[in-house]
């Protein structure tokens, strides 16, 4: 793919030694300019949304003022709660010393966490994610505080910058496999790296430099996933943790180069917007596959950074409405380190958006959203392809959630947990044919709402496409026969009757009978009617009918995880039926809505 910044002269190390010592002695804001703090400024002094949001990070600043500094303290293989943390308490902190220059103890506070952090014997270069993130924290405390600082401690924490984070990486950089994956660790990584070489450059512009180009360099390999409709591949969670570290880049670099040399451009990058709108069902849920959480963190800076820059204010709406009545309700607490960034951003609440569209999305990671409205809201599907092999991935290729009436009746249960797992010596990062990785309940094909075939597994060199995709009436199916080794067609289909259909065609190896557990998960109340291939699913004052193919017997039982590592049901309940497949056949079940009167 064609990186969309080398429609510009890539600048090289030469030219980052030469204009870098300049620029930074024009002593540019990071992130945030100057004019950003002053219009910042304006709008919090007026009723709104702005004033609202600040009173809350005031309140959450204030909390921690007394919380004692970040530790080097691991969980498992990772610092990366102490980084985030880091971060978390600089954002906070130092917006306020910037509005407020005037109230010394957030400038104070901050200053003694850095000086803490800086003082670590290292930052857990093992785990790179933890480093660069620490990295990110000092580089922008050390760039807004830099007033407020003693000039030689000032430059004691620089010379830190530079020896926990550029000088791991450029002494052996070979090691950091991360400078060429095509996921978030390459996206977090060098975003980490270029804005601590952003300061690092006052004291040491030789090394800033070479680290800038290195990153100017291998920055694509991240961003290439975005292509070519912004569907992200390790899903919308995955999304705001690689697509936030894009963002300081791009940002960070305007700040002291005036320009990103067409970063911003990458292709499928501000079309990610509209990716986390329609992966948001009118539950408010994410459709969590692969890795991914189903929370969707409000307000998210990335989101807004990009709706903004492409002129797509309209997707702000259902955040912005969200936000504002969470925080007059005094319900709005902080989840997400970068959301203080979000305040130089907000402004009245857009108008609303158009009801948005069926989608289809091209990629790593093929995805369609199905949507119809059926009163009082939408009856929204959201179905995936692609492979079990990507980052992140699970056993989920042909997997579909399914939301109406602001409930989520279909479930993906999404993230695992890291720690837990690997704890267990299980290396779940071996996502070959037969690896760790498909031991774990929450990968495999017995946690999505897939066909399931006894003892099978999707083929993970494999993957699938959806070849048919219809916006009215929606419809879309997708060609599975290469993850299962025998002829199969999937079809999501959404008709005039407002019932939601999956249909299965398959047909069965030569000479063999192909026994099937056809299922998925819910948190609805279930209930097996008289009728035993009807199914009844109860939430919340509405009901939704499912009805399998007659002469099957749907089952509904709670999800009870077989190891104590892979935590608990989480509420969750599988319901299948199972059917033997002579020679070739046709499974349809229909999700019919029951209307409330």
């Amino acid at each position: 793919m064609q990186r969309s910044w080398q429609k510009e002269a890539q600048p090289s190390k030469e030219w980052f030694l030469t204009h870098l010592p300049e620029k930074l002695n024009e002593r540019p804001a990071l992130i945030i300019s100057a004019d950003q703090w002053e219009k910042s400024k304006e709008a919090v002094s007026e009723p709104g949304l702005a004033r609202l949001f600040l009173a809350n990070l005031r309140d959450a600043g204030e909390k921690l003022l007394n919380a004692p500094p970040v530790e080097h303290r691991c969980i498992g293989r990772r610092m990366l709660d102490q980084s985030r943390e880091c971060l978390r308490r600089i954002l906070l902190w130092g917006s306020q010393a910037k509005l407020f220059p005037e109230e010394s103890k957030w400038s104070e506070r901050s200053v003694l966490e850095l000086r803490q952090v800086c003082s670590l014997p290292d930052w857990h270069p093992q785990h790179f994610l933890d480093t660069a993130e620490m990295a990110a924290a000092v580089a922008i405390g050390l760039n807004w505080l830099a007033d407020q600082m003693d000039p030689e401690e000032h430059r004691r924490c620089l010379q830190a910058l530079y020896r926990h984070a550029l000088k791991p990486v450029l002494d052996s950089s070979d090691a950091h496999g991360w400078r060429f994956r095509r996921n978030n660790w390459n996206q977090v990584c060098w975003g980490g790296m270029i804005l601590a070489a952003l300061e690092v450059g006052r004291i040491e512009p030789e090394p800033a430099a070479r680290m800038l180009a290195e990153a100017m360099s291998h920055l694509h390999f991240g961003l290439e996933v975005y292509a070519p409709d912004g569907a992200y591949p390790e899903g919308p969670g995955y999304w705001e943790y690689g697509t936030s570290y894009t963002v300081l880049t791009i940002s960070a670099l305007r700040s002291v180069f005036g320009t990103d040399w067409g970063i911003a451009e990458t292709p499928g990058l501000k079309e990610s917007s509209f990716f986390v709108e329609q992966m948001t069902g009118p539950s408010g849920k994410f459709y969590s596959f692969s890795d991914g959480g189903s929370q969707r963190h409000i307000p998210s800076f990335p989101f807004w950074w990009l709706c903004v820059e492409a002129g797509r204010e309209e997707l702000l709406h259902r955040e912005a409405t969200w936000l504002k009545k969470a925080l007059e309700a005094g319900q709005f607490r902080l989840v997400n380190r970068l959301q203080p960034l979000v305040l130089h951003l907000l402004r009245d609440v857009p108008a609303p958006r158009e009801t948005l569209p069926s989608w289809h999305a091209r990629g790593v990671v093929p995805l369609v959203t199905l949507r119809k409205m059926v009163p009082p809201d939408e009856l929204y599907v959201a179905a995936k392809g692609g492979s079990p092999s990507h980052n992140h991935g699970h056993q989920d290729v042909g997997s579909f959630v399914l939301d109406w009436h602001g409930q989520r009746w279909v479930e993906d249960p999404g993230k695992v947990n890291y720690h837990q797992v690997e704890s267990a010596g299980l290396n779940l990062w071996d996502s070959s044919q037969e690896g760790d990785r498909w031991k774990v309940l929450w990968t495999s094909l017995k946690a999505h709402s897939v066909l399931r075939v006894e003892n099978q597994m999707q083929r993970v060199s494999e993957r699938a496409e959806f070849d048919e995709f219809r916006a009215d009436p929606p419809r879309a199916a997708i060609d599975l026969s290469r993850l299962y080794g025998f002829p199969f067609r999937r079809t999501f289909t959404i008709g005039e009757d407002d019932v939601f259909e999956v249909c299965d065609t398959l047909q069965s190896p030569a000479g063999q009978t192909l026994p099937v557990i056809w299922h998925f998960l819910t948190r609805c109340e279930c209930r097996v009617t008289e009728a035993e291939h009807i199914m009844v699913l109860q939430a919340s004052g509405a009901a939704m009918k499912v009805i399998a193919p007659q002469g099957v017997h749907w089952k509904c039982s709670p999800v009870i995880p077989e190891h104590e590592w892979e935590g608990d049901g989480d509420g969750l309940w599988d319901v299948c039926f199972t059917l033997a497949i002579e020679k070739q056949g046709e499974i349809k079940v229909r999700f019919e809505p029951v209307i409330p009167q």
